[in-house]
């Protein structure tokens, strides 16, 4: 329903100005001065009877009331003959009153120009009920009894100018009979407009505004000159507003692709420099642990070399005093053999001595091996003799016998003892090359031995040196063998730091993982966003 100010001064035209037209027989039969006709007649008032016209009798037509009023009106009789046509309707539609008053054409126009039934030629076919016409409504006024009922038109006028209008549809009763209609025109064409450009606008506005949901932060909305004419300032404000906001939401859209695309070849970077210091991190690990090993292993060496060392320190020690006892032996060797030296020099003189004997013997058998020659001669010529003297020498003969048994075994002996004589100028003989090559071997033995006691004296001295060079390194060792077992510690410490830098540089790899397949969503979204794509 229109608001009720509107129907009011409706009924308050049609209340006063056109009381003529809906006058109650009654009252006419009471006025008998006041005439009216229904066929565009005119209404005589007799002054002295109500005295409202200053007292004067003066015609009063019911034209000369509705064309008084600003908006157009026609009324209608219930056999839909036009019975009243204002000036403002003349002016509408093009059409002088002695041209239509008391037809029952329709006057209303299509957009074809055809005649089509107005609100009027409705309500006089249903009076009491909502006509079946365009934005039809009903309206109870608080003022008069029935309805009032209202409805919308789009009339081209006669200059061709295309109007919006309320109709407001007042129906006119006789008891319960309706006698006619009286239809308004109220142009609504700025309304009408106004409200349709601010729709239009809002439609724009909410098509910007999905056009920006979906991505296209290029888009803006536009009104036309007219639209803007039309539309009201604080909604013009928010287009304008949404437009500036489209454009700072479409830069900061651009900053942030910007910034997105050169965040995400950062995290790229990161990944990838993550990923090298990951694998290098497990390799550093894998290293690590082999040097763990390997130090583990050679701290276990220096313990061995440490114990090693320790024994050839011992040993060294034991041929230290077995370098000592064999310079004592050779002392004692060089002393014994000095002794066989004097030994075989004395020795040597008495083989010398002996051979002088043996010598000396040789010529005393050689004398007697003379001797028992001699002797034999002698028995053999006592025995010649013997035999030329006869019987009587028989007694020499037994002499000479007995010499010569005595020279034969003198000789048999002396061929002995020259035999042994021989075998002792050997055994002497070669006693003395004997006791002679001992005594170069004696020599050549004591010159060896004066070497190997100096040798032995050097390497004493040098043994004592490994030694003591043995000690130091021993001690080396353990004090290497204590560092390798710390640096091994230090190393399976570092192992440890390593193996957990590894396994954050694993996490900090997902992460950044995570990090890039976010910003690549980001940049994508935000691509989307900058080239209009559905983010659906």
């Amino acid at each position: 329903m229109f608001p009720g100010n509107d129907v009011r001064l409706t009924e308050h035209q049609y209340s006063n100005g056109l009381a003529g037209a809906a006058v109650d027989r009654s009252v006419s039969e009471r006025k008998s001065s006041a005439v009216v006709r229904a066929d565009g007649g005119r209404v005589e008032t007799d002054t002295s009877t109500d005295g409202r016209l200053g007292g004067t009798t003066a015609p009063l037509s019911i034209h000369d009331v509705l064309d008084v009023l600003p908006m157009p009106v026609f009324v209608l009789d219930a056999n839909h003959t036009v019975v009243a046509w204002n000036a403002a309707i003349e002016a509408l539609y093009g059409r002088p009153r002695e041209r239509v008053l008391g037809s029952d054409e329709y006057v209303g126009r299509d957009e074809n120009g055809d005649p089509v039934p107005t609100l009027a030629d409705k309500i006089v076919e249903s009076p009491r009920t909502v006509p079946d016409f365009d934005g039809a409504e009903a309206y109870n006024s608080p003022y008069m009894d029935g309805h009032v009922y209202t409805g919308t038109a789009t009339i081209q006028t006669a200059s061709g100018d295309v109007r919006h209008f309320r109709l407001i549809g007042v129906p006119v009763f006789r008891g319960d009979e309706v006698i006619g209609v009286v239809q308004q025109f109220e142009d609504r064409t700025d309304v009408v407009r106004r409200q349709r450009s601010t729709e239009d606008a809002v439609e724009e506005v909410m098509a910007t505004l999905r056009r920006i949901g979906e991505g296209d932060l290029s888009a803006r909305a536009e009104l036309s000159d007219e639209q803007r004419r039309h539309t009201d300032d604080y909604l013009l404000d928010v287009v304008e507003g949404i437009n500036e906001n489209a454009e700072a939401l479409e830069s900061l859209v651009d900053e942030v692709r910007r910034s997105t695309e050169t965040l995400t070849d950062r995290t790229r970077e990161i990944a990838d420099r993550t990923e090298s210091i990951s694998a290098l991190a497990s390799r550093q690990n894998g290293t690590l642990e082999r040097t763990a090993n390997e130090v583990s292993n050679f701290s276990a060496s220096m313990e061995e070399v440490a114990a090693t060392a320790d024994s050839v320190a011992e040993a060294a020690e034991n041929a230290q005093r077995a370098a000592s006892r064999g310079q004592q032996s050779g002392e004692q060797a060089r002393e014994a053999i000095d002794a066989m030296t004097e030994q075989g020099e004395q020795l040597l003189e008495v083989v010398g001595r002996l051979e002088s004997r043996v010598n000396e013997v040789d010529r005393i058998v050689d004398v007697i091996d003379e001797i028992a020659d001699q002797t034999n001669i002698l028995a053999l010529n006592a025995t010649i003799q013997a035999a030329r003297t006869g019987e009587e020498s028989d007694g020499f003969a037994v002499v000479a016998h007995e010499v010569k048994q005595l020279a034969e075994e003198t000789k048999s002996r002396t061929d002995e003892i020259a035999t042994r004589i021989d075998d002792v100028q050997t055994y002497t003989r070669q006693t003395s090359e004997a006791v002679e090559d001992t005594d170069r071997h004696i020599e050549r033995s004591t010159e060896t031995i004066d070497e190997a006691l100096v040798a032995l004296d050097q390497n004493a001295a040098a043994i004592t040196d490994i030694a003591d060079s043995i000690q130091e390194v021993a001690e080396t060792n353990d004090h290497q063998a204590s560092t390798a077992e710390n640096v091994a510690s230090a190393i399976e410490e570092v192992r440890d730091r390593a193996s957990e830098i590894e396994s954050a540089s694993e996490e900090i790899t997902d992460l950044v993982s995570e990090q890039r397949d976010t910003t690549d969503s980001l940049s994508e979204q935000v691509m989307e966003i900058s080239t209009g794509g559905s983010r659906r």
